[in-house]
């Protein structure tokens, strides 16, 4: 019995370190998609809408000169960063663009520095999370277990390899419900203070952290109804006092911006099919520990994740058959309150807000919990498939871990999924350049700041303005772009396309989901 708690604890131990591995391993491997060019954009205090006008605007640039919006803005402060923010994104609140900032200051922009900062911001969730389960469950084994999912999470560690502020608010959840279980079982005010302090840093990270705060409160006031001292719920509600205080200028500012917050995210408010919608929660779900893509329409791909959403039910059963109602509700309240929280307007209001996996990002440490207790239950009476079944989940999160890394794009990656082919397409015919404009969906400054870090520095990218000036074929006459053996066109708007057609050019579908176009010769 000893000698095996010894093994299983090396084992563990074991695959933490390969999670943290995973982290930095390959960092900047994958294509630096339409999002973290948005991160680099507003922490340079850049103003997407300022850009777009300056290279929008019927000019020749290289590559290289398109990634100078990837750098510190000349003579900027941290006062433009939020500006941008603000102005532009106030939806998302100014926390990771301002350390971001401060990180290219010292660090530079490139992709492997930009995604170092939350790769290391990750790490501070896992002991974050052992003292979290120590602290419900007063077990040393399931506090092993839970970190050790979340080191070798694929969906944690693909989150934790992007430049956005994922990670962060991982780690925000993470320790916001480690802090309110400490406050609750101590005397005196402090840890309320840091329970307090630490939801406004939630808040200041992303909005969707409010659901965390919501599914506490709900936790609190069904405690009150049992013989749990209420006062902990007035506590509670100080605490958020205090939040929202600290939070209050970004309040307004959402308040006062909230036209563009919403014109910003209405992606999600399109009609959604409920057939479609739950094989994305499946996804979601399991991402945990799963993460290999056999076909969105391949039966195998549910097959293969039925297990671990098995072992998600068995766990949250065990929690409320074996463990008291503080300790059970805690977990349950903090996996199903965020969820319904986005899946509620989606049924009420049409959307799918719910299908997108990071907007469920709060609700999955409760998973990992969850299931880490489930193996610290089933594990204490030493049968044999309970071992097999330990190694098969860690396989599982190590083999799409591995996969992962040697990929340059993955799901995560949309709209930007097929910059990579798009990029080798065009790198590969000689003396080629690529001739775009602002399209049609708003998403072509981004990705085309993506497609800039594919390729050469010198690479000749001809950017059109409103108007591809029609009249007297700019386009086309330019002496540069008409010595062009090739010429590419990406993700072209309606009037660029017409432009082409007036020339009795009818561009040339070359790569599918990329949206790139040929232009005949």
């Amino acid at each position: 019995m000893a000698k095996f708690k010894s093994y299983l604890y090396v084992f563990l131990l074991t695959v933490i370190i390969l999670g943290i591995a995973f982290r930095f391993f390959h960092l900047d491997y994958k294509l630096y998609w339409h999002d973290e060019v948005y991160t680099t954009l507003r922490s340079a205090g850049y103003l997407s809408l300022a850009v777009g006008k300056e290279i929008f605007s019927n000019r020749l640039f290289s590559a290289q000169e398109l990634l100078q919006y990837q750098t510190i803005k000349p003579q900027s402060s941290a006062w433009d960063t939020i500006i941008s923010v603000a102005t532009e994104d106030p939806q998302h609140p100014p926390l990771y663009f301002l350390v971001n900032r401060l990180w290219m200051q010292i660090f530079g922009s490139s992709i492997w520095a930009m995604r170092l900062l939350p790769a290391l911001i990750s790490l501070v969730g896992l002991p974050l999370m052992y003292l979290l389960a120590q602290s419900l469950f007063n077990c040393s084994l399931c506090a092993w277990l839970a970190t050790a999912f979340l080191a070798i999470s694929p969906f944690d560690i693909l989150f934790s390899q992007i430049a956005r502020q994922y990670s962060l608010l991982t780690v925000c959840t993470i320790a916001s419900c480690l802090f309110v279980i400490r406050a609750m079982s101590q005397r005196g005010y402090g840890w309320w203070l840091v329970y307090a302090l630490s939801l406004a840093i939630g808040l200041y990270t992303h909005p969707f952290f409010a659901f965390t705060i919501i599914a506490h409160g709900i936790y609190l006031l069904i405690l009150c109804f049992g013989d749990h001292a209420k006062r902990y719920f007035f506590y509670y509600l100080g605490a958020n006092l205090i939040a929202i205080v600290l939070y209050a200028p970004w309040l307004w500012v959402l308040i006062n911006n909230l036209g563009r917050a919403l014109a910003t995210t209405n992606w999600t408010a399109g009609v959604s099919d409920w057939l479609f919608v739950p094989r994305l929660w499946v996804l979601s779900f399991t991402s945990l520990f799963l993460d290999l893509d056999v076909g969105f329409d391949n039966p195998l791909t549910y097959v293969l994740r039925l297990p671990f959403l098995i072992a998600l039910w068995w766990g949250l059963r065990s929690l409320c058959r074996n463990t008291e109602q503080k300790t059970w509700l805690f977990v349950v309240t903090n996996f199903a309150v965020p969820f319904l929280m986005l899946v509620i307007p989606d049924i009420l209001l049409g959307g799918r807000r719910s299908s997108v996996t990071r907007y469920l990002l709060s609700c999955f440490p409760a998973i990992q919990l969850a299931v880490a207790y489930l193996f610290s239950q089933v594990l204490r009476n030493y049968q044999i498939w309970s071992k097999v079944a330990l190694v098969m989940f860690f396989s599982a999160s190590i083999a799409s871990c591995t996969v992962s890394a040697f990929s340059n794009t993955w799901w995560s990656n949309v709209p930007s999924y097929f910059n990579a082919e798009v990029a080798s397409i065009i790198k590969a015919v000689p003396n080629s350049m690529l001739i775009s404009d602002a399209g049609n969906d708003g998403t072509n400054l981004g990705d085309l700041l993506s497609l800039a870090h594919l390729l050469p520095a010198n690479y000749s990218i001809y950017l059109s303005g409103t108007s591809p000036e029609i009249n007297n074929y700019q386009i086309i006459n330019q002496p540069a772009i008409a010595s062009s053996a090739s010429k590419f066109v990406f993700r072209p708007s309606g009037q660029l396309r017409r432009y082409f057609q007036m020339l009795n050019r009818e561009l040339v579908y070359v790569a599918g989901g990329g949206d790139l176009w040929q232009v005949p010769n």
